[in-house]
Order: structure tokens, then sequence, then C-alpha cells
């Protein structure tokens, strides 16, 4: 016979510290971030879609897609050729 789920949250509750309620630099970096990057994200695309359509949009973000992932073959392969530290900067 298993306990109930409210047996467990008990227990747990009692065997658990407690949380920190702090954040880090790296937390606070890592916010600020995504919520630059999110709204970037749906205004730029808003833009694109008002230019070209939906169909354009789409086009668009495959090409821009396909152009970023050459160019991180390239950075891997140039990485496996001459391992430095300082990436574009040090090719």
């Amino acid at each position: 016979m298993q306990p109930s789920d409210k047996q467990l949250d008990a227990q747990h509750q009692n065997s658990t510290a407690p949380l920190k309620r702090a954040m880090s630099t790296r937390h606070l970096v890592m916010l600020s971030l995504g919520g630059a990057i999110g709204t970037g994200l749906f205004l730029g695309s808003g833009e694109v879609i008002s230019q070209t359509g939906p169909i354009g949009a789409i086009i668009a973000y495959i090409l821009g897609g396909a152009i970023a992932y050459m160019v991180m073959l390239c950075l891997g392969e140039l990485a496996v050729h001459m391992p430095v530290s300082g990436s574009f900067g040090a090719y």
C-alpha cells in the first residue's frame, strides 16, 4: 500500500532545505538576454511578415538559417583545424 499524495508532500516538505531567494549575476544576464531576444524576435518577425508576406518570411528565415548553419559548420572545421581560444578573432 502506498502513502497518499498528502502524506508524501508532508514528508517531502519536512526533509528538504528551504530554497535560497537569491539570483546570481549569471541568472540576471540570462533573463535579460532572453527578454531581449524574445522581444526582438517578435518585433522583427512582424516587420518581415508585413513587408514580404507569410511565404516570403518563411523563405527568408529558412535562407537565413541555412546561411547561419553553414557559417557554424565552417567555424567548427576551423576549430578542429586550429584549436586555439578566440574563435573568429583568432581565425
